[in-house]
């Protein structure tokens, strides 16, 4: 009478924990928690299914259909265990269906002979009284291997959990090795008392209570540390079919859980994240840094040379407690090389493929400003095609493209690299020269020109001898008398150039300087003939 009031006292108390176990739960619609209701609903099926059998043991049929019934559900909690293990410990969540008929096919092997056999006892017993009987039941050997198949399934999902726990954060180490020690002492102490009636505690059978209390401190401990809102504890049902990548990291800066797309950008396996420094594979002190600012984002190229924006946000409890924090990655390789190609067909002129006169203004105001600041010389240069109106006149708006084609192609042969050039106008281009005296662009002009004379354009017209107007206006803080002039005026001033070259001798060179203009002496002359001629 006292061994099964001590029985039943366990049973209630294991009750009552699994009750609360599965309040505290059901809160937390995540596939974790999923998991742990069905394994709180198992473990208590298991003692209520017990604690009946206790209850009706005066009645012959009711123990042992309800023992059998118990030990169905004892079969079923280490394999629940191993399923709340793997959701708790990989990104997928996968299970593997077949798992779960195997306590079934342990229950019919182990029990539905015997069952079978106490039937056929009972029936021979009332209907058949003084007739022999010979009833076989499943041979001990084999139900001790499937009960051993059993424990072991129960210790390999203790693994995978404090595997988890580890891996969350190496603080958890203590409650990780009193999960482990308790749930291994509990298999092997329920092993021994199967098979050589070993009984700790005066013949009673402490199991269910025990694993009643290991249950309820996983859902404790998950639920107090706030584990249920960071990685695979809370992870959305879509966040592996996120097209940008994802890390979750605690604060240690563990990765806790990446979805299919961050392991494709970072080239890894999830086995070979998760669990590490995310800095091992991320800018992670750098993006820490923008978490303060709101919607900042910073840029990261990886080494596939591969465009990335990354941003960052806390995960916070519903009391602003930050728990981890979720990174994002965005591939905007693809969109950047369009918005440049974007920019550049919005800045280039669409025949010469040179910057256009909007352009043109952005930059000069941006580098006379800067040469300004720093008191760096300053030179822009106008130049005109001098024949341009007449060869489309007389040849065609392509012929004339033609001309401009090949003027652009010389220019950009003679100037350099940190010079740009822009179309001004329909016959008119403008050449920015930064750090550029007055010398260095007559120089410069002298070339062009140069090359101009010995190296004729051949056309659908024939042959034509390019011949250019040049206009060149300095800005420098020590070659000019007005050093408060603006960008605009050395453009007009370059301009006014220009047409002093063209208006008194075509083909040649002038500048503009303290007001005045005048041609530089020494430049080649051009051809005295430059009409078109035909091959």
């Amino acid at each position: 009478m006292y061994q099964e009031t001590i029985y039943i006292i366990f049973c209630v108390l294991s009750l009552i924990i699994s009750t609360i176990s599965f309040s505290l739960a059901r809160k937390h619609q995540t596939r974790l928690f999923h998991s742990l209701m069905v394994l709180i609903v198992i473990n208590a099926g298991w003692v209520l299914t017990y604690l009946l059998s206790l209850l009706g043991s005066q009645i012959i049929w009711v123990p042992r259909a309800l023992m059998a019934v118990t030990d169905l559900f004892a079969f079923y909690l280490p394999i629940s265990f191993l399923h709340f293990a793997y959701l708790f410990t990989t990104i997928e969540g996968k299970w593997r269906w077949w798992l779960w008929l195997i306590p079934i096919v342990f229950f019919l092997i182990i029990y539905v002979p015997g069952l079978w056999g106490e039937t056929l006892i009972a029936y021979r017993t009332i209907f058949l009284p003084g007739k022999g009987y010979r009833v076989m039941g499943t041979p001990k050997t084999i139900a001790t291997v499937l009960i051993i198949i059993n424990m072991l399934l129960s210790l390999y999902g203790v693994g995978r959990i404090v595997y988890g726990l580890l891996r969350i954060n190496p603080n958890f180490r203590a409650i990780a090795s009193i999960l482990s020690g308790a749930i291994t002492g509990l298999t092997i102490l329920s092993g021994l008392q199967t098979f050589v009636f070993f009984n700790i505690i005066g013949g009673l059978d402490y199991t269910p209570l025990l694993i009643s209390i290991i249950i309820f401190a996983t859902v404790y401990f998950i639920v107090n540390n706030n584990i249920e809102n960071l990685a695979i504890l809370s992870r959305d049902l879509y966040f592996d079919d996120f097209l940008i990548g994802a890390f979750v990291i605690n604060p240690q800066g563990i990765i806790l859980d990446a979805n299919r797309r961050a392991c494709q950008i970072i080239q890894r396996d999830i086995k070979q994240v998760l669990g590490k420094r995310a800095a091992d594979f991320l800018p992670y002190e750098e993006v820490q840094q923008t978490m303060q600012q709101p919607n900042a984002v910073f840029p990261w190229v990886t080494p596939q040379q591969r465009e990335f924006e990354v941003h960052a946000r806390p995960l916070t409890t519903e009391y602003d407690e930050i728990i981890g924090t979720i990174i994002t990655l965005q591939d905007v390789t693809d969109y950047n090389i369009l918005l440049q190609k974007t920019i550049e067909l919005s800045i280039r002129d669409s025949l010469t493929n040179t910057y256009n006169r909007r352009h043109l203004e952005e930059m000069l105001e941006k580098q006379f400003s800067h040469a300004r600041r720093y008191k760096t010389p300053y030179s822009v240069m106008m130049i005109d095609l001098n024949l341009l109106k007449r060869i489309n006149d007389e040849f065609g708006h392509t012929v004339g493209d033609q001309v401009l084609i090949h003027a652009v192609d010389i220019l950009q042969k003679e100037v350099r690299t940190a010079d740009s050039i822009s179309r001004f106008g329909g016959d008119e281009f403008v050449v920015l020269l930064p750090q550029t005296s007055l010398k260095g662009a007559m120089t410069a002009a002298n070339r062009i020109l140069l090359h101009c004379l010995s190296s004729p354009v051949s056309t659908l017209a024939g042959t034509i001898f390019l011949s250019l107007s040049i206009g060149i206006a300095t800005w420098d803080t020590e070659a000019s008398a007005d050093s408060d002039i603006t960008y605009d005026d050395l453009l007009k001033q370059a301009d006014e150039a220009m047409y002093f070259a063209k208006e008194n001798s075509a083909g040649h060179v002038a500048y503009f300087q303290n007001g005045i203009c005048q041609l530089v002496m020494g430049m080649p002359d051009p051809p005295s003939d430059i009409s078109p001629k035909v091959d």
